[in-house]
């Protein structure tokens, strides 16, 4: 989805709570995902123990800590 040119971030909100700001300039980066599957499977809902429906991923995050699992919503502003 394209966000308005005045966009300058992206809150990603997971089902627990647990959120990420990102820069709108993060977030056009090549190697900023929105992931539904995993090796080919659905991510299972994170109230199952799983990781989805939904989850942030940044292969250039070091540590990880802005992955968001079971995201819930999107908020652009």
């Amino acid at each position: 989805a394209q966000a308005s040119s005045n966009a300058t971030s992206i809150y990603i909100q997971a089902a627990d709570g647990y959120g990420a700001t990102l820069t709108i300039q993060e977030a056009q980066k090549d190697n900023v995902f929105i992931a539904y599957e995993k090796d080919g499977t659905s991510l299972s809902l994170l109230a199952d123990g799983g990781e989805g429906p939904y989850r942030l991923v940044m292969s250039d995050d070091e540590y990880a800590q802005r992955w968001v699992r079971g995201v819930a919503a999107i908020i652009v502003s």
